[in-house]
């Protein structure tokens, strides 16, 4: 007997109700015939005593398993793209011709200025954003097995019957 109190006794860990118990001596407990409370049923002439183990439920649940960062930088570099630019020049010359008459419409002896326009490219510039490849990220699911251990319980009961010559007799029943 490990305890004993006014409203139990434990007996190999097992805690047996105080009114189920008749007598107990030394380490020997002798249950009353007409206990039935607790844990006990009674029915007619006999009572039921629940003997209990444990047993040991693995399940599964989702949980984090960490993330995978991508990080995208930017770089810059100068690039230099030769090209081919075309303008007009004025060539003046002056030239001398033979002497003849003003023609109608000429204008002589007028002060004026005149201006002949000149064409000429220029290079002109845009940036277009073009896609080069991707990163492709893939997730995969892989399975280990591992094992899982814990501590469980069992009760034991073990009945001391009296015998007529004094001697007792002890039943275990897993």
């Amino acid at each position: 007997m490990e305890a004993v109190n006014d409203t139990e006794i434990v007996v190999n860990g097992q805690r047996i109700p105080a009114q189920m118990v008749s007598r107990y001596e030394q380490n020997q407990v002798f249950l009353a015939g007409n206990a039935a409370s607790g844990s006990a049923q009674q029915t007619a002439g006999e009572i039921r005593v629940p003997v209990a183990e444990e047993q040991l439920n693995v399940g599964k649940r989702e949980v984090s398993g960490g993330a995978v960062n991508v990080h995208k930088t930017v770089t810059q570099k100068q690039v230099n793209v030769p090209v081919e630019l075309r303008r007009e020049e004025a060539h003046i010359e002056k030239v001398d011709t033979p002497d003849r008459p003003v023609r109608a419409g000429e204008n002589v002896f007028q002060e004026e200025s005149f201006q002949i326009p000149l064409q000429a490219e220029e290079a002109v510039v845009n940036k277009e954003a073009i896609v080069t490849g991707e990163v492709v990220v893939n997730k995969s699911q892989e399975t280990e097995r591992r094992n899982v251990g814990d501590t469980v319980r069992r009760e034991r009961v073990e009945v001391d019957r009296d015998v007529v010559d004094g001697n007792s007799v002890r039943q275990t029943n897993n």
